[in-house]
């Protein structure tokens, strides 16, 4: 890695995939000594400083799609273990005893945490491919949002003890307290960094808050619904705080994904106040344009997340999990559903007239002011 070539950083690479295939293994075949060894946290760790020596480099292309942030999050071959595919393996791994089962949570987690740390690394070393990361943090989201094997259903009675769960009931709740903590934790970092991230990082973390909202509205989880709303104070909050930090005021489509957030707290999560407050917040912050051709408002489709030139937000594809048919052809129509269900024209209509009541009387002021100046 000192001194890298074509050949050394497919070398490199190799080291990467072949240490996840291990990791492979010892997920599979867990037993005490690995318990005790702490095998699958070593694994993690040794993995990590292989990949920050790569994103190091320069120019760390390898021209053979060997990467080393493609070989560890990206399915190019079938047969070569990817993150996710550790995840999963780890995820269905059967138990019989409690320690068991604690030991597949803390290696959940440690995976959880490895792609947060990868991801900050990729952002202090402004690395170009870092929606990938982000990509797989969706993916491992999805997986622990769209509901636990059946083998942690009956986990309801769990000690205080277990797991340090506290005031949390299960292993679904405890998992999902880590997921958003880390989210929390990236949308801090990516937000006050993003001037050289570009615009397509927000849609793979705003898709998990709309997995998210997706699970709490089949299930009606209270402390699922409690920590979508933390994690959307946290997003209004930040942006307030770096729209009046910023000369120039926030990219505008921060206000765009705010506003989205805003459209499912009050669908969803039926909580009318924090929706109203969205609206006057994004109605009062977002800024207004004048050009020589005309008056212009930086509102896009109706003020939502436009993706790409053909289309408005949606939930990127679990293209990483389809190769193993992790994804039965029922769980990818219900996921086709989903999208549906969180951009429904309803639903965004009828958040788009609750933001217009404030946003119109600015309008007209603005408009006006500029018509006379003109004048």
């Amino acid at each position: 890695m000192a001194k890298p070539n074509v050949y050394l950083l497919s070398l490199a690479s190799d080291c990467i995939k072949n240490t996840l295939n291990l990791w492979g293994i010892v997920a599979t075949k867990y037993g005490q000594y690995a318990a005790i060894e702490n095998l699958n946290k070593q694994i993690a760790d040794e993995i990590f400083k292989m990949v920050v020596n790569q994103f190091a480099i320069t120019n760390p292309s390898s021209f053979g799609f060997l990467d080393g942030h493609i070989v560890l999050i990206s399915k190019i071959d079938e047969e070569q273990l990817i993150i996710q595919d550790i995840f999963m393996i780890t995820l269905f791994r059967k138990f019989d005893e409690d320690w068991e089962k604690r030991e597949i949570i803390s290696d959940l987690i440690n995976i959880i945490k490895l792609l947060t740390k990868l991801i900050k690394a990729a952002v202090d070393r402004n690395i170009y491919y870092i929606d990938s990361y982000i990509e797989a943090f969706y993916e491992i989201s999805y997986l622990i949002l769209r509901g636990l094997p059946k083998q942690y259903e009956n986990d309801n009675n769990l000690k205080k003890d277990d797991l340090e769960f506290t005031k949390l009931k299960s292993v679904k709740e405890y998992l999902e307290k880590e997921l958003f903590d880390c989210w929390s934790q990236l949308l801090t970092k990516l937000f006050t960094t993003e001037s050289h991230l570009g615009l397509h990082w927000k849609q793979s973390l705003f898709a998990v808050i709309g997995v998210g909202i997706i699970r709490y509205d089949k299930t009606k989880e209270n402390t699922l619904k409690l920590q979508l709303i933390e994690l959307i104070n946290k997003y209004l909050e930040l942006c307030l705080k770096e729209n009046t930090k910023r000369d120039q005021g926030i990219q505008d489509d921060s206000w765009d994904y705010l506003q989205l957030i805003g459209a499912w707290a009050f669908a969803f999560l039926e909580d009318e106040n924090l929706a109203k407050n969205i609206a006057k917040v994004v109605a009062e912050f977002r800024p207004f344009y004048s050009s020589i051709i005309g008056l212009s408002s930086s509102e896009g489709r109706h003020g939502y997340p436009e993706v790409d030139m053909r289309s408005g937000f949606f939930l990127p594809w679990l293209r990483n999990l389809q190769a193993q048919n992790y994804l039965k052809k029922e769980e990818w129509d219900t996921f086709r559903l989903w999208q549906k269900k969180l951009m429904d024209k309803e639903i965004l209509k009828s958040f788009y007239i609750i933001y217009d009541e404030f946003r119109k009387p600015l309008r007209d002021d603005f408009y006006k002011k500029i018509k006379e100046k003109r004048k």
